[in-house]
């Protein structure tokens, strides 16, 4: 049935709302979901919340999207003045969908549900994110209306293992 529900989706035939529900998921499930499905694998992330993506008539997860505090030293300070200890400025970590679900409203669909969850959040007051320019260009988060800021400086303070900074 999730696959025919799934073409009916694809065609527009039924809404998001009508087949999914979005409600907050364990870490470590999230974990094992990004690890197979984002193009990412198995690069580490952190997580301090993770929402999910479910089918609503299996129960069967098929989308995950996590946020995390900003990483890097300088995100809070250079971007907002805050300290770095601040935990009000989430960043999205994490967002995926089934294959099959690729090239549908599913993903926008999970990430507004997850941001209207988030909000929930007493200490939340901003969500960031960053697109990495050499895998995409962030359309989805065009289509879930955050605003777009520019480039960030191309990464140049890599610590290696012996002890250079690059």
């Amino acid at each position: 049935m999730m696959n025919e529900d799934f073409e009916r989706f694809k065609k527009r035939e039924v809404k998001a709302k009508t087949i999914f529900v979005i409600r907050p998921v364990p870490k470590n499930i999230a974990y094992f979901f990004v690890r197979r499905y984002h193009y990412l694998a198995d690069a580490k992330f952190f997580s301090m919340y993770s929402y999910g993506l479910f089918y609503r008539e299996t129960d069967k997860l098929v989308g995950v999207a996590t946020f995390s505090l900003p990483q890097g030293n300088v995100a809070l300070k250079g971007w907002f003045g805050l300290p770095n200890s601040d935990k009000s400025v989430v960043e999205l970590s994490r967002l995926c969908v089934l294959p099959e679900l690729n090239k549908t409203n599913a993903t926008s669909f999970l990430l507004s549900g997850a941001i209207r969850l988030l909000k929930k959040e007493d200490s939340i007051r901003a969500i960031i994110t960053l697109a990495d320019s050499s895998r995409h260009v962030g359309s989805i988060y065009q289509v879930c209306n955050f605003q777009y800021y520019g480039l960030t400086d191309k990464k140049n303070d890599f610590f290696r293992f012996d002890g250079v900074v690059n």
